[in-house]
């Protein structure tokens, strides 16, 4: 890639000019002569252009896969593991980098007692070292071409200038031209450049850019009777303009442009310049050789001359004083010249050859280039992101983003094809993403957790991946280039299954029609494909030829109110499955007519060989890689082994599952050396078992409840399980593998109002705290964690979750990670109870948590740490705090919202939200945020997002977020001035909205995020989403107007159109006290501040509509009337600016002298003046 041979030039370059450097500098100790010393500083520079004989490769601290691994696309961030690895020797600290206990647990469960503890950084992870090296390295070019165009243009502006500046009063000189013809006669030159005059005050100088040289001499020194060596000056330019030194400025520049940020290059020019000096010295006294002390006074002239004010340029070859000009004078009146000798020649020749030969090359081949990986693991990755993100937490390897449910590693171990809503083929050394296909494009269901799975499969050369299809139909993939061809089948069932639900017609198939395949299988030798649908299981050829058919007739529907439907296993109606032998001699199927009963088919005459019965409903089967066993795992929790020549069960393993629905056991997979059988379950364990007595040998806890997407490695070593992410694991120990780079968030995150800390989760049960300005990790704390919320002032982080069978919340400290407090209590029968959202009060006495499935928002006393109140909530989902007022809001699924006294949990108020507009449902509350002065509080449901006043509870504004979309994921909060309030749904969409217009302001990106959160000064936007990905964004938006023009950014800021005011905003707030004093001036004449919403209260729409057009006109004439959002922003603009003269114009507006609404709405933004202003110098 472009930035690693950028980066082997910059240290090649930088090792290499030092080296020749160093050697010319110890030469000069030997070498007295001028002329020498300057071709040997020449060569210095010179020697950063032209390549050597002899290269030194570089090594280069970098997070990048080595180049010789080919046939693999490379990645920005991604590394590879060795194909040959031994994973049973690989030990949990090398694949942990952050924390050293494995995660791998006994068969009993962890205790409730189990309290989360605090892991703190490494300390010997330096900032520069938590870095991502793959980030600073590919930065560098375009840092270097940043500054080289910054400072070529400042170049060029300033040369522009200086000849216009120096053309003003430059007039020809005849008599100063003579003088030069006839010193330049005496050096030798057949012509000399013209003498100019000028009034300006600068050095005596040769100056050349694209025309004649010239010389310009300072009038004041022609007329200084006092000055006694014009001819001496005279002199000492021609000899410039006879050793070409103004040519060679051109070769200093260019140095200078492109390699400005080596040191060796400046030095080497300082150097260049001093024996430029000496060289024009003693060309002058042996032109001028009766002259030597008028000279040397001259030059002290000159100096002195020069102290006042010095002027002089880069491509000006000027009468500058050299840095040892004792030395120098003493050389000019001794007339001290140095003669070249042979060991002058000696030494000046060996230089030029160990420089030629031995010293690094800037030029160097990727060949050439090694790359030492990091250590560590990066937190922080800034490749493939989309506009405006500044940079991603979380990274890309092996990163589905898909509720996976079908995954399958290739024969050769190479390559795993995962399977959700989309198709996604992994390299399963660098774990890259080699290719994606959205299968509901193609017209394709995709895998689900249903009953008779395993939706996709490896042909046996590797290069094809087989999926279900449309009906009757299936998909060959191309595993290389990810091209499709569909394989139509001859013929199929003519025959209907029931397929609604008697008592929940909702829950039924979806519109799918019930011969769309949910299940394939292909035999070990290739030429056949078990194609599985609700009608039964078609036998065919891999071109669609049917060899048989296994029909399934259930004679009822799957009743809605049974058991299996409480799994969640149902919705997609009936089903088959059937699974080939390795060998292929038996056919495994299952069917719905019969789901307790597994037949075993002989597939040379498809004849039942053996019949095996169940207890509960096989949820998924496969075959031992003998083909003697074959294991089930069921819909009672049990993983069961039976010998498959008589069908007789040989032992069960009985998972404990506890939850109030889904208490299954769901994928299975044999190692293909037989030692172990794996299967998952919903209580989010991996449970792993000694194939031969089913005895556990190690159980799995992965972050997500990677139930269904199990395979093995062709070598048995290492275990793939996949949800959103494709997770690792030693066989059997169960500890973790993980690639260099490979470090997934899970989307939960919280942003610091007050620092640059970001928390988040990552995949390992840890949350961790980045700073984002050094993007370098804090610290962690062991605690899995659902939501994330810091404190008010930034000081607290609080977190909650679901652990084992309890539900947690917890407090830490911010800067240390000590933990403060932690409440658990039982979860319950029910599988999803969790903490949905924790919120503290302004002054960090009170914690809120609310807990969905339990009904409740609990509220803490943090001084103490009692429990103060269980407000009873149904569906509670959101809560928040008043800034200004001890008051609690929550909001519901039950479409209220709910104020509560924060000090004893008393409901004082609840407001119901109803949507006429809404046709699709109840009006479920997802989230509540309260303003910042406590104004207000927004509270999004539906399609909505409706501002009610805390005072009055009056609904001020209600608007449409989405036009179809909806929360049901998401997240809402206002802004640290709070005029704008941030939102994520389901749409994916990030907006910034101004809720009291109702209008979006900005589209930020997209996300499918779960955290939509301010950072800092609201100029960053922190989103944490399903994908696993954290993103922070720069909401600063495109200018609309003309910095300079002050008229027309204050119309934009206090005007009706919202996005040009949160434009103008942000660039007066640029201005700092520019801004103020325009801000001062304008509302300083405002008398009337407009309300629409009081004007318009009360009245029918007709009435209001009326009035509030009438309100516009006279605003329209008026040149002391604003409306009310127009004032809010101007005085929340002060805030932010925060500088003396901001303070003292909100006093001023404060007053009792100002209109009562803007006197009211500048007291509420000195309340945020003291917040906001610590935010206005970060970046």
């Amino acid at each position: 890639m472009f930035h690693e041979s950028f980066c082997a030039i910059l240290i090649n370059s930088l090792i290499g000019s030092s080296i020749l450097a160093a050697i010319v500098l110890l030469a000069c100790k030997f070498i007295q002569h001028p002329t020498m010393r300057y071709w040997l500083w020449t060569l210095v520079l010179l020697k950063l252009f032209i390549p050597p004989a002899i290269a030194f490769p570089i090594r280069l601290a970098y997070s990048q896969r080595a180049s010789s691994d080919e046939g693999i696309s490379p990645s920005a961030v991604d590394v590879p593991l060795a194909r040959n690895i031994d994973v049973t020797k690989i030990e949990a600290a090398n694949t942990r980098p952050f924390h050293s206990e494995p995660k791998l647990e006994s068969a009993v469960s962890k205790t409730a007692s189990d309290l989360p503890t605090v892991v703190a950084a490494n300390p010997k992870r330096t900032a520069w070292a938590q870095l991502d090296l793959q980030t600073f390295w590919s930065s560098l070019p375009y840092l270097w071409l940043c500054t080289s165009v910054v400072w070529c243009a400042t170049f060029l502006m300033s040369t522009i200038h200086f000849l216009k500046w120096l053309s003003r009063t430059a007039r020809s000189s005849n008599r100063l031209s003579s003088l030069a013809v006839d010193i330049g006669s005496r050096l030798g030159l057949r012509s000399v450049p013209p003498v100019y005059e000028t009034d300006e005050f600068i050095s005596p100088m040769l100056w050349w850019t694209t025309v004649r040289p010239r010389i310009y001499v300072p009038t004041s020194l022609c007329k200084d009777s006092a000055y006694c060596g014009l001819d001496t000056v005279i002199a000492h330019e021609l000899a410039h303009f006879a050793r070409k030194d103004h040519l060679w400025r051109w070769l200093h520049l260019l140095g200078v442009l492109i390699f400005w940020w080596n040191p060796v290059v400046w030095f080497a020019i300082r150097r260049i310049h001093d024996a430029e000096e000496r060289c024009c010295d003693q060309l002058v006294g042996k032109t001028l050789p009766n002259c030597s002390k008028r000279y040397a006074q001259s030059v002290l002239q000159t100096v002195e001359y020069l102290s006042e004010k010095r002027m002089s340029f880069s491509l000006g070859a000027n009468f500058s004083p050299a840095r040892e000009l004792r030395e120098r004078i003493a050389n000019i009146i001794d007339q001290r010249w140095f003669p070249v000798t042979t060991k002058v020649r000696l030494a000046l020749t060996g230089t030029i050859l160990v420089a030629l030969v031995v010293s690094p090359s800037p030029f160097v081949t990727r060949e050439q280039i090694t790359f030492a990986h990091p250590t560590e693991t990066a937190v922080v990755f800034r490749d493939d992101l989309p506009k405006n993100a500044v940079f991603r937490i979380g990274s890309s390897v092996f990163r589905t983003g898909d509720f996976t449910t079908d995954l399958a590693i290739s024969p050769n171990g190479d390559f795993a094809a995962s399977m959700g809503q989309y198709l996604q083929i992994w390299d399963t050394v660098s774990g890259n993403l080699l290719w994606s296909e959205y299968l509901y494009d193609h017209g394709i269901r995709g895998a689900s957790n249903n009953f008779g799975g395993n939706a996709v499969a490896f042909s046996p050369d590797a290069k094809s991946i087989l999926t279900t299809g449309k009906e009757n139909e299936f998909v060959e993939w191309d595993v290389a280039t990810g091209s499709k061809s569909v394989v139509h089948l001859h013929e199929g069932f003519t025959h209907e299954v029931p397929v609604q639900f008697e008592e929940t017609p909702q829950a039924n198939t979806k519109g799918l029609p019930t011969k769309t395949p949910k299940s394939i299988d292909v035999s070990a030798d290739g030429e056949l494909i078990a194609l599985s649908s609700s009608l039964g299981v078609l036998i065919c050829t891999r071109n669609g030829e049917i060899v048989k058919s296994f029909a399934n007739r259930p004679s009822s529907i799957i009743h809605g109110n049974g058991p299996e439907f409480a799994n969640r296993l149902t919705y997609l109606g009936h089903y088959c499955d059937a699974r080939f032998s390795p060998d292929g001699s038996l056919l495994s199927i299952i069917k719905s007519e019969s789901p307790t009963t597994i037949q075993l088919i002989d597939t040379i005459d498809f004849s039942v060989a053996t019949t095996i019965s169940l207890n509960a409903w096989t949820v998924r089967q496969t075959f031992s890689p003998d083909g003697s066993s074959i294991a089930t795992t069921d819909s009672a929790g049990t993983i069961r082994s039976f010998n498959t020549k008589t069908g007789r069960e040989q032992w069960s393993y009985e998972i404990e599952l506890k939850n109030l629905f889904q208490n299954y056991a769901a994928g299975v997979s044999y190692s293909p050396n037989g030692q172990f059988l794996t299967a998952g379950a919903t209580d989010k364990a991996i449970y792993v078992l000694a194939s031969k007595d089913g005895q556990l040998a190690s159980r799995i806890e992965p972050h997500e409840g990677a139930r269904f997407a199990l395979a093995y490695s062709p070598d048995s070593q290492i275990l793939y399980s996949a949800g959103a992410v494709i997770h690792r694991w030693a066989v059997p120990q169960g500890d973790p593998i993980d690639l260099p780079n490979e470090y997934h968030a899970t989307g939960v995150a919280a942003a610091s109002p007050t620092t640059t800390l970001i928390a988040f989760g990552d995949a390992r049960n840890f949350t961790r705290i980045v700073d984002s300005n050094t993007t370098s990790e804090i610290g962690s704390i062991d605690a899995n964690a659902e939501t994330l919320k810091f404190s008010v002032d930034g000081k607290l982080l609080a977190a909650g979750g679901q652990k084992g069978d309890q539900i947690w919340v917890g407090v830490w400290n911010a800067s240390t990670l000590e933990q403060i407090h932690y409440w658990n209590w039982p979860r319950g029968p029910d599988l999803h109870a969790t903490i949905e959202e924790v919120s503290f009060n302004v002054n960090n006495s009170r914690l809120a948590a609310a807990s969905f499935r339990q009904n409740k928002v609990f509220l803490w006393d943090l001084d103490s740490g009692e429990q103060l109140a269980e407000c009873i909530h149904q569906n509670a989902y959101g809560v928040s705090f008043s800034p200004t007022s001890p008051i609690l809001v929550s909001g519901g699924w039950d479409e209220h919202v709910r104020f509560w006294d924060s000090g004893n949990g008393q409901e004082l108020h609840a407001i119901h939200v109803n949507n006429e507009g809404n046709t699709k449902g109840r009006e479920s509350i997802y989230h509540v945020s309260c303003s910042p002065d406590g104004q207000f509080v927004a509270a999004g449901h539906g399609l909505n997002i409706s501002l009610f006043d805390m005072q009055t509870y009056e609904l001020r504004n209600s608007f449409r977020y989405h036009p179809t979309g909806g929360w049901g994921t998401g997240d809402m909060n206002f802004s640290p001035d709070g005029l704008w309030l941030s939102s994520t749904d389901m749409s994916s969409v990030l907006k910034i909205w101004d809720p009291f217009t109702g209008q979006r302001v900005l589209e930020v990106g997209t996300h499918y995020s779960d955290t939509a959160e301010f950072n800092l000064n609201g100029r960053r936007f922190l989103s944490g989403g399903s994908n696993g990905f954290c993103y922070l964004w720069n909401i600063l938006p495109e200018h609309q107007q003309d910095g300079n023009d002050l008229k027309a950014l204050w119309s934009d800021l206090v005007g009706n159109d919202s996005a040009l005011a949160y434009s103008a905003y942000w660039q007066l707030a640029d201005l700092g006290d520019e801004a103020v004093a325009l801000i001062d001036d304008k509302l300083s004449r405002v008398s009337t501040v407009f309300d629409i919403f009081k004007l318009t209260r009360g009245m029918n729409e007709q009435q209001a509509t009326r009035r509030a057009q009438l309100a516009e006109r006279v605003l329209a004439t008026s040149d002391d009337g604003l409306k009310v959002e127009g004032v809010r922003r101007a005085l929340r603009l002060l805030s932010r600016i925060g500088t003396p003269n901001a303070r003292g114009a909100l006093e001023r507006l404060a007053s009792p002298q100002s209109p009562e609404m803007l006197r009211a709405e500048a007291t509420r933004a000195q309340v945020l003046l003291t917040d906001l202003s610590e935010f206005t110098q970060v970046p």
